[in-house]
């Protein structure tokens, strides 16, 4: 799954795989989530919030690898002090 933590929310995209059989091809398949999470930079100034965050995407998102990318709105909120790096490592080691 790709996670995007956007300045407006936090969305995903899950992607399955099945393999040819029988001379048919592989197909890659993409899946929008019918749900969105809190905005990232919102989220971290809460220990409260960070947690629901956290709940949300493990009850919703399958099993397998996980990326997540945030960009513009945890950048501008580092730049404005409201996030800390310490804040940004904590949830990604989680």
């Amino acid at each position: 799954s790709v996670v995007d933590c956007g300045s407006g929310s936090t969305r995903a995209i899950s992607f399955s795989h099945q393999s040819g059989s029988q001379g048919k091809a592989e197909t890659l398949s993409a899946h929008k989530s019918s749900w969105r999470g809190e905005p990232l930079a919102r989220a971290l100034r809460n220990e409260q919030q960070t947690g629901s965050l956290l709940e949300l995407l493990e009850e919703r998102l399958p099993a397998g690898l996980v990326l997540v990318g945030a960009t513009g709105g945890v950048r501008d909120a580092v730049r404005r002090g409201e996030l800390l790096q310490p804040q940004l490592e904590d949830f990604a080691s989680q």
